[in-house]
């Protein structure tokens, strides 16, 4: 017996005055209530998904998370260095901006990156952190 008869056959045992004579039309009954309840939770789960749908819309995806390393171009004569991140946080003004902060590995300062920066300042891979870095250099010749 699969779960789907054995939710059927509870909801038949919940109809009152069970008899022999009478099991058919409790079968019957025990289908319509058992019917109706799957409609019921089909429309709760469309409008549940719904929802989600619409939250995901307007989610941001973060390219890291606290912890992950990234390689960022920095000092008045760039370089890359490798930081980890040590939070995220949301600024709000006119517009949410979604700031990273980060802690050098091998130097003893942080700094900082807004979302926006990810791909020209920040990176989570130090091939393109240093592909960026000589696109920049060649930019200020």
């Amino acid at each position: 017996m699969n779960k789907a008869e054995k939710s059927l056959r509870w909801v038949v045992n919940q109809i009152p005055d069970f008899t022999p004579k009478n099991n058919g039309d409790k079968m019957l009954d025990g289908i319509k209530l058992y019917s109706e309840a799957g409609a019921e939770e089909i429309k709760r789960l469309k409008a549940e998904n719904a929802a989600l749908r619409n939250r995901l819309e307007k989610a941001v995806e973060l390219p890291v998370k606290i912890g992950d390393r990234v390689f960022c171009i920095v000092g008045l004569e760039p370089a890359v260095e490798e930081f980890e991140v040590v939070a995220i946080k949301l600024q709000r003004s006119n517009l949410p901006y979604i700031l990273f902060e980060f802690q050098g590995i091998d130097v003893g300062y942080k700094t900082a990156g807004w979302l926006s920066e990810y791909g020209k300042k920040w990176f989570t891979e130090l091939e393109a952190a240093e592909a960026r870095l000589k696109e920049r250099q060649g930019e200020e010749k």
